[in-house]
């Protein structure tokens, strides 16, 4: 299934912004995050979003992550024990992109 879907995108005509156009993508995933904080290990699942524009000359990406989600009780009371410190990364805005 994903060979056929790989095959039919390479035979699609490639997106080539005009002047002023850009191409714009979104990705959202989530990833697990299990810190170490004075021996005491928590998990929790950060909500990620990814997105860019692509012009004829560059570009911008803009990431950001949403608030966590705790796998149990206990990696939560083990978070909150260890001082609340932050997931996930450091949201980032206006990147430049080279073309």
């Amino acid at each position: 299934m994903l060979q056929h879907a790989a095959h039919r995108a390479a035979r699609q005509q490639q997106l080539v912004p005009g002047p002023g156009q850009y191409l714009y993508t979104k990705s959202v995933d989530a990833y697990l995050d299990t810190p170490v904080v004075d021996r005491a290990s928590f998990s929790a699942m950060i909500p990620h979003v990814r997105e860019t524009w692509l012009g004829p000359d560059g570009g911008r990406a803009r990431e950001s992550s949403g608030a966590p989600v705790f796998l149990s009780a206990k990696d939560r009371q083990a978070w909150i024990a260890a001082g609340r410190p932050p997931l996930g990364h450091v949201p980032s805005d206006e990147v430049a992109l080279p073309p």
